[in-house]
């Protein structure tokens, strides 16, 4: 028995593909899904930086604050003040005194301690603007050495992340010298 095969001209045959229009609509979703995704992890990625970078900042400018309270609080001599520099004698353990200096570098951005002329040692970096500010007994301002019984300190630290900068305003409380005695 023999079996024959007809092939008709009209009879369409099955596809084996894509057409055209069908890889270039997949290729837009592929590309928009992918341009979707790398915009949430850049935006992911300077946030994490961001917030890191708050971080820090807090953490050093408290740190900072927190030594410089103890310091000043146990000051009785301001040698010399000024915006950028604080040099005075604190009491210190058993009866020791020490002399101390606060002094913010503009050329490198820090602000550095300084404990009996020995090593500098970095207590805040990145800081586009520092100021100490004094006050007498009368809470008014002052700049004489002498009539100096409280210290306050603001600045501005900044940090880059990324495509971002990211600001940190310091400011303190006065903080009183408690050893010092002025007259006014």
């Amino acid at each position: 028995m023999t079996t024959t095969t007809v092939h008709c001209p009209n009879h369409k045959s099955t596809r084996n593909g894509f057409t055209l229009v069908e890889v270039m609509v997949a290729m837009t979703l592929l590309s928009l899904i992918i341009s979707v995704g790398l915009t949430a992890l850049t935006f992911i990625s300077q946030s994490s930086a961001s917030l890191t970078n708050y971080s820090i900042m807090s953490s050093q400018s408290r740190h900072a604050l927190e030594e410089m309270a103890r310091d000043i609080r146990m000051g009785y001599k301001v040698n010399s003040a000024t915006t950028e520099k604080l040099d005075f004698n604190i009491y210190g353990k058993a009866g020791t005194t020490s002399n101390i200096v606060y002094e913010y570098s503009t050329n490198e951005d820090k602000l550095f301690r300084t404990e009996d002329g020995g090593t500098r040692e970095e207590m805040m970096d990145d800081l586009t603007t520092f100021k100490f500010n004094f006050y007498n007994l009368r809470k008014e301002a002052t700049t004489a050495p002498i009539s100096i019984k409280e210290v306050q300190m603001e600045g501005l630290m900044r940090k880059k992340a990324l495509l971002r900068t990211n600001t940190n305003y310091i400011i303190s409380a006065r903080f009183m010298m408690r050893n010092r005695t002025v007259s006014n």
